[in-house]
């Protein structure tokens, strides 16, 4: 139904397509969407950085991942920022409603934009606040990871030791990395996919509603099956570990910085002011606001993927967040270089622990990333180039397939600051 998953084959895109997107001044949607990610022909994130204290290459790349240092608070170049703003403005010429982005380059500066408009009358701010779908669940992994780097939880634990006692699912022999790699084989909840769960948006919609719809079968564990259902139950993991609800473990935990404060957990916390509010068919939802309790989209949305697909955020916020995680400031390079542990061989599939291989996004160099859309009026892009120590984040407030919409965006924004 919704939310994104699926979809990631779709950065297969080459180099020369997504060249020719920002060239010709807009996004290719053409592409169609794959039942599952096909491996990649890049070579893993982990294997070509090496640790954070090796060097990776000449001095055109002189970082890698975890050892991006402290993020310069500049501007861009004034050429640079025009040629930014250009892709994000040539994004609405050619449909989207509206459009916000930040890039973060290592030692050159920071930039946000945005295009469009935010509710059909204003015109979108960079900062505006928008539901990032399934970029929620690296924030997730991260703080899943942290728990292990604590020694509170083991990544080879069997999940059913971390849940809760009155939680009974299925869960398939799964281990804590089984969920994280999507590799759990318990498949998605049909609330999930059914296309009337956002027919009245007020409606909170019960963790054991969601987990009862979960159907019966199974596959077989270790075997790459993108679902929804394995990052809620890591919600229950976080929530089960620490005592607290997956909001307050998240606040005190990789959103503690105030800075992330705009990183909101939905519904335990509300987005904050200004708001991208979401579009479906060209439109603005009406009284979206009202209608779905304050919660972007609404609170029906959210509460069908909690943990997988319910944080809000805007792009600034977003992209300072996922400096410091790749950065090394949020994790060991142990855990982050099983994050971006593709897989190798025939075992490869693309996804590690709550990120994906980006590198078809960006040319010429590794990447890695998440990206999601939401049924009900939102996309987002997440890519982190870790030798050119750059961050992008891309939000849109329209439901799009993100690989073929703003996966060229993503795009058109990296060859702008490409060294």
């Amino acid at each position: 139904m919704r939310l994104d998953a699926t979809s990631f084959a779709d950065r297969r895109l080459s180099s020369l397509l997504l060249v020719v997107a920002l060239t010709s001044g807009g996004c290719n949607g053409s592409a169609p969407p794959s039942n599952a990610p096909s491996p990649p022909s890049s070579t893993p994130i982990a294997t070509l950085t090496g640790s954070p204290t090796a060097s990776v290459g000449p001095s055109s790349s002189p970082f890698e991942l975890g050892g991006f240092p402290p993020p310069t608070s500049g501007p861009l170049p004034a050429a640079t920022t025009a040629a930014l703003q250009t892709v994000l403005d040539r994004s609405v010429e050619r449909g989207l409603p509206g459009i916000a982005a930040t890039v973060i380059v290592a030692g050159r500066g920071i930039w946000s934009g945005a295009a469009g408009s935010a509710d059909g009358s204003r015109p979108l701010e960079p900062d505006a606040a928008f539901d990032i779908a399934s970029v929620t669940k690296t924030v997730i992994a991260t703080q899943v990871l942290r728990l292990v780097e604590a020694g509170t939880i083991g990544l080879d634990d069997p999940m059913d030791e971390h849940l809760p006692a009155d939680i009974d699912v299925d869960t398939n022999h799964a281990t804590i990395r089984d969920l994280l790699a999507m590799e759990s084989g318990i498949p998605e909840p049909a609330v999930v996919e059914d296309p009337n769960f956002d027919a009245d948006p007020g409606r909170a919609w019960t963790l054991d509603e969601v987990l009862d719809s979960i159907p019966e079968d199974r596959s077989e564990r270790g075997s790459f099956r993108y679902s929804n259902t394995s990052y809620i139950l890591l919600g229950l993991v976080i929530a089960d570990a620490t005592g607290m609800s997956v909001a307050e473990a998240l606040r005190s935990g990789v959103l503690a910085d105030p800075r992330f404060d705009r990183i909101v957990y939905q519904p335990d916390e509300r987005p904050i002011a200004p708001l991208a509010l979401p579009f479906l068919g060209g439109k603005v939802r009406p009284d979206i606001l009202g209608e779905g309790g304050g919660y972007l989209p609404d609170r029906a949305a959210i509460t069908t993927v909690p943990s997988a697909g319910c944080i809000a955020a805007d792009a600034v916020s977003l992209a300072l967040w996922a400096y410091d995680l790749f950065g090394g400031r949020l994790l060991s390079e142990p855990s982050l270089l099983a994050m971006t542990d593709f897989g190798e061989g025939t075992s490869r599939d693309g996804y590690g622990l709550g990120v994906f291989d980006f590198s078809s996004f960006v040319s010429g160099a590794p990447a890695v990333g998440n990206g999601g859309w939401e049924s009900a009026g939102y996309a987002a892009h997440l890519v982190v180039i870790p030798s050119r120590g750059t961050v992008i984040v891309v939000l849109t407030n329209t439901s799009t397939n993100p690989a073929t919409t703003l996966g060229p965006v993503s795009a058109g924004l990296s060859l702008a600051v490409r060294p």
